[in-house]
């Protein structure tokens, strides 16, 4: 019984860093989206405003 006892103990510990894993990789996923997404808007923001600066001189 102790073996199995043993056994379950270490897939429970597997599963949890598997799990812990992957939230950590998807939350740095969606980090590197969200701040890929802000980076191109404001620039497209500034991109704008020059134009429209440039356009009324």
């Amino acid at each position: 019984m102790e073996e199995v006892a043993e056994m379950t103990t270490t897939m429970m510990m597997m599963t949890t860093m598997m799990t812990m894993m992957a939230t950590a990789m998807m939350t740095t996923m969606m980090t590197a989206m969200v701040t890929a997404m802000m980076t191109t808007m404001m620039t497209m923001m500034a991109t704008a405003m020059m134009t429209t600066t440039m356009k009324k001189k």
